[in-house]
């Protein structure tokens, strides 16, 4: 039986996937959790073998408990659900997820998803591995990215830490306007299409701090 933990902010999501994954008898949900602060507690506390982590949570929320996972319990097995968002879907796979599916998965694909992330397999919708291969091409042909500036790096780690632009504009004492500036140079310098992508490839970049 394998133990399964729910990541997700919205309710709805969490009773769905539980039904999901408890439909063909191969899989016990144990807990779920909406942040890092339950995520950690349901960490210590149920023991999940796989995580189902929903990366349709608040902007940018999913991929940093991804990163966190990473460092705190680099074993676990994490499975994305995603409606065909390619931006989340790369940036989870990068950030260390096994797989993606479908938020409308049946319940044999899901128990067989999990079955193969526990075997050391990888679970990747069609979609997902063509948007891979295509994400990965491009960034062979590309040219090496223009260097951040200090102020940019500055705005990047705000990023990283969740913060708003109204947030970042506040710590910073900064417009709305000049940080909405910014992050526009930070996506085309990073070659990002998004700032959850943004976040993902700074942090794999080495660029900030987790």
């Amino acid at each position: 039986m394998t133990r399964v933990l729910i990541v997700t902010d919205a309710p709805l999501m969490a009773a769905g996937a539980r039904v999901l994954a408890e439909a063909t008898g191969d899989c016990e949900v144990v807990g779920t959790a909406r942040d890092q602060a339950s995520l950690q507690a349901a960490l210590a506390a149920d023991k999940p073998d796989v995580v189902l982590l929903d990366l349709h949570m608040d902007e940018g929320a999913a991929i940093r408990l991804l990163w966190w996972l990473r460092q705190a319990a680099p074993r676990l097995e994490v499975v994305g659900l995603s409606d065909n968002d390619d931006d989340s879907i790369l940036a989870a796979l990068q950030a260390g997820a096994r797989g993606y599916l479908g938020r409308r998965t049946t319940a044999e694909e899901m128990a067989q998803a999990i079955r193969t992330v526990r075997q050391g397999g990888i679970v990747l919708h069609p979609m997902a591995a063509a948007t891979l291969l295509q994400r990965l091409q491009a960034a062979a042909s590309a040219p090496r990215p223009e260097a951040l500036t200090p102020r940019e790096l500055e705005v990047l780690r705000l990023l990283v830490e969740g913060l708003t632009n109204k947030a970042i504009a506040g710590r910073l004492g900064i417009s709305d306007h000049t940080v909405k500036f910014h992050i526009g140079a930070i996506l085309g310098k990073l070659g990002a299409a998004s700032r959850t992508e943004a976040v993902t490839l700074a942090v794999r970049q080495g660029l900030v701090p987790l």
